[in-house]
């Protein structure tokens, strides 16, 4: 018979670890979720940063604004259309994708033109649709930068390949690619501005001061007793994958 005292000295290995854990999350009930109050606590006991927590949940699940219930209605369905979209779209190269895109787009519109073809709003849809996705997927990291570099690329090449391929910078490409770029700009400055993006959440509970924001071994011992099993599982493999 084992003795139960020289059992918690085991070393498991990387594998058995996540075996166990695997194991043990498939015994959950189906319902069974951890609640955000919970995953603050967790987050306390793993010394994670809480401004990076906030951060983190406001991006995946648009934490409410107290008093603001239209505004609250808005980003979290916004924040739905970004997961929604996200998946999409390349997480690597969407810089050149982009720039893929409007070249193409701009030689195509020429292409048709030379020919007596009207593709401009086809065209116009499918960029449209494409900056529209962007914005909404970097909106979750709050990429405003990366997303205003992505947009005028992609209708710089626009109209790069448009002059190239028409052999002539006319004013109505110009006055096209501005009125674009512009509203691409203030759609995502507005969507991406915003406290929402950076800080702490009014809900946060204060550090303690006395103790230097550090955790005694009493207060583990009640965090631990507050959690339910998935919140127990999630603290013990992140601590062990940190070790």
């Amino acid at each position: 018979m084992i003795d139960e005292k020289s059992s918690d000295d085991f070393v498991l290995t990387d594998a058995q670890m996540r075996e166990v854990i695997e194991r043990a999350t498939r015994e959950l009930p189906p319902a069974s979720g951890i609640t955000v109050a919970e995953l603050r606590r967790i987050a306390g006991e793993l010394d994670i940063d809480p401004i990076s927590l906030e951060r983190a949940l406001d991006q995946v699940i648009s934490l409410p604004v107290a008093g603001q219930p239209i505004r609250n209605w808005l980003r979290r369905h916004l924040t739905t259309l970004g997961h929604l979209v996200d998946p999409l779209l390349p997480n690597k190269g969407r810089l050149v994708g982009g720039a893929l895109l409007g070249g193409i787009a701009g030689w195509l519109n020429a292409f048709l033109m030379s020919l007596a073809m009207q593709g401009h709003y086809p065209i116009a849809l499918i960029m449209v649709g494409f900056t529209l996705a962007n914005v909404l997927s970097r909106r979750l990291d709050r990429g405003l930068a990366r997303f205003l570099a992505e947009t005028y690329v992609m209708w710089g090449a626009y109209a790069a390949f448009w002059a190239g391929t028409y052999g002539d910078v006319t004013e109505n490409l110009v006055l096209w690619v501005a009125l674009w770029t512009s509203a691409a700009t203030v759609l995502g400055w507005l969507l991406m501005r915003g406290p929402s993006g950076g800080g702490a959440h009014p809900s946060l509970p204060a550090p303690d001061s006395e103790t230097g924001g550090g955790t005694s071994t009493d207060t583990n011992h009640t965090l631990r007793e507050s959690l339910s099993l998935p919140g127990l599982i999630w603290v013990g493999a992140l601590r062990m994958s940190r070790a």
